[in-house]
């Protein structure tokens, strides 16, 4: 990363320094466009991700929302004396920027955009600030100790402990005009960028390319430096193994010379015997040489015994750190097999909220299907109703015919009887029907 960024370093340097970000009056305002490449030495629980949030602070009615690591975040109508306000946010899951995802803010930093245009050239290239501790801010400028100038030297601060302090929580972020990125919306620059965009991206450039510089460098010496420290126990545990196996050779050398010295002895005490000396003599010095030949092994099984102990005592711590390194390979694997078990866990979970979106769904149509059924169960009951209602009314009808033909056929006889025929043609036109 050094040597392309000292590539683009020689490549970028074709000119004077410009600001960009605000070459304007105080009043002007600039759309701008904030991205958060990277974020580094936040705690993290396993299966936690980060993504990062830009705000202007004093606009009422926006709240943060957070994006995904470099993805650019508009920043509309930015004016000099403003001030944004990163803050980097953890959750659960492989997508810690979705709407409905509960996070928690991990750190945040203050950016006054007035600092940016008269100490970092009016824009801000993959520059790495240091993080303070979530709500610091809040709590600071409830207690009346934040002010602009406080705000410019927390923002020195900040850029200068990000690359000199290796373990602070820190972010990589880019802050530049929304035109700067063109098209490909990429906080990017390339080799191939004019000699004009070369001019007035050079300070922030330079910025980057010492940040980075320096990081590696301060990362660097943290290694070394926790490498020295480990050296001295090294050390100290090589020259205790190596004082344990001189002991262990100067016991088995002079275990060795007594041994030598009592064969010696016990030699000459059978030339003796040899030589004329009772046999009684000869007994009692065969069994104390017997005797010191038995101490001897002993004394040589008894140094066996403590060389053995001390091999395996040097093997124990062996297989100590072996085993301290499995436990450390074992941890990793359980941190791997957490990940994938929320992974898991949250795919269940949305399968789960898939499936019970479908089942509310189909209780929906089903609720929907019964309704319709009950209704037309209603309306076939009272089409039934009105089917037995026409029935009834028809035999009345036929009733009421019935009664009606006896009263024509009545008056038809009685002006038939009395020779009424004026009466009978009158009904004959009516009914339409003449009596036999």
């Amino acid at each position: 990363m050094e040597g392309t960024m000292a590539e683009l370093f020689q490549r970028f340097a074709g000119g004077g320094r410009e600001c960009s970000l605000f070459d304007g009056p105080v009043s002007t305002k600039v759309d701008a466009l904030a991205v958060c490449h990277e974020v580094r030495c936040v705690q993290l629980a396993p299966g936690e991700r980060t993504c990062a949030s830009f705000r202007v602070l004093g606009r009422h009615g926006r709240e943060d929302v957070p994006g995904p690591p470099g993805e650019p975040q508009e920043l509309p109508s930015l004016r000099l004396d403003e001030v944004v306000l990163l803050r980097v946010w953890a959750a659960l899951g492989e997508e810690p920027a979705a709407p409905d995802v509960e996070r928690r803010a991990c750190g945040e930093a203050r950016i006054p955009l007035r600092h940016i245009v008269t100490r970092c050239d009016g824009l801000l290239y993959r520059t790495w600030i240091a993080l303070d501790s979530p709500g610091l801010c809040d709590s600071m400028a409830s207690m009346g100790h934040v002010s602009p100038a406080s705000d410019g030297e927390a923002f020195d601060q900040a850029l200068s402990n990000a690359c000199r302090q290796a373990f602070q929580p820190k972010a990589c972020i880019t802050i530049c005009k929304a035109e700067d990125l063109g098209s490909s919306r990429q906080a990017l620059w390339t080799v191939e960028a004019s000699q004009k965009e070369r001019i007035a991206r050079w300070g922030a450039l330079l910025r980057s390319q010492k940040q980075h510089v320096l990081l590696s460098t301060t990362q660097h010496l943290h290694s070394m430096q926790a490498h020295r420290d480990r050296q001295p126990q090294v050390e100290l545990q090589l020259q205790e193994l190596e004082g344990q196996a001189r002991a262990q050779a100067q016991e088995h050398e002079a275990l060795r010379e007594r041994l030598q010295s009592r064969q010696e002895a016990l030699q000459l005490e059978r030339e003796l015997a040899r030589s004329g000396r009772r046999r009684s003599s000869l007994r009692e010095l065969e069994e104390k040489a017997a005797r010191q030949l038995e101490e001897s092994r002993e004394l040589a099984e008894s140094a066996a015994e403590r060389a053995a102990r001390r091999s395996r005592e040097a093997e124990v711590a062996a297989e100590a750190e072996r085993q301290r390194a499995l436990g450390d390979r074992l941890r990793q694997e359980l941190e791997v097999l957490e990940e994938e078990l929320a992974s898991i866990r949250q795919e269940a979970k949305d399968k789960m909220e898939a499936a019970d979106a479908n089942i509310r769904v189909l209780r929906g149509k089903r609720e929907d299907a019964a309704r319709l059924a009950e209704q037309q169960k209603a309306e076939n009951l009272r089409m039934l109703q009105e089917v037995d209602q026409l029935r009834k009314d028809k035999v009345n009808l036929a009733e009421q015919k019935e009664e009606l033909m006896k009263i024509v056929e009545d008056l038809h006889q009685t002006c038939d009887t009395h020779g009424l025929t004026a009466g009978t043609d009158a009904i004959h036109s009516i009914t339409h029907y003449r009596f036999p």
